[in-house]
């Protein structure tokens, strides 16, 4: 996936577009997540422009990545997240689940109900419950047992 100067993060980092910034220093935003996949969901990216993806990292980025890091356990920690914990996710490329041509972290902390995090396919704010295993499940009617004798309306099982 090569990277697109006008992607969605790029036009975030100019400021053409606006977002919820919870971080903002000069080397990395880190933002709430306009569609969340979570409760909590939050992005973390780099304000350098060029990688696309962790496919692109060199040796070289490997001081500003490991920052990138702990800059998202410090916003887990800042939002209270921490002792019940959470995750850090990076795609990589469409068959990957990357949408965005641009290096991002994601900073993800389940409901505590404990529901399934699904990224891909359905979105928590959708009015929906979501899907449980048993939903998929053809629905039949309740069987009722026979037996020999009278039923209501004739005589069975003789």
């Amino acid at each position: 996936m090569p990277y697109d100067p006008e992607n969605v993060f790029a036009r975030i980092i100019r400021g053409e577009i606006p977002s919820d910034r919870i971080y903002e220093d000069d080397e990395f935003i880190a933002f709430r997540d306009i569609s969340p996949a979570a409760p909590v969901h939050i992005l973390v990216i780099p304000r350098r422009e060029g990688i696309a993806s962790t496919a692109d990292l060199t040796e070289s980025d490997v001081p500003w990545t490991g920052r990138m890091v702990l800059l998202a356990a410090r916003i887990a920690r800042e939002q209270g997240i921490e002792e019940s914990g959470y995750r850090l996710l990076m795609n990589c490329g469409p068959n990957g689940g990357q949408t965005v041509s641009h290096l991002h972290l994601h900073l993800l902390r389940r409901s505590s109900s404990r529901l399934p995090l699904r990224l891909l396919r359905r979105r928590w704010s959708s009015p929906r419950r979501p899907r449980r295993w048993w939903s998929c499940r053809k629905r039949l009617p309740p069987r009722r047992p026979r037996v020999r004798g009278w039923s209501s309306k004739r005589r069975v099982g003789w």
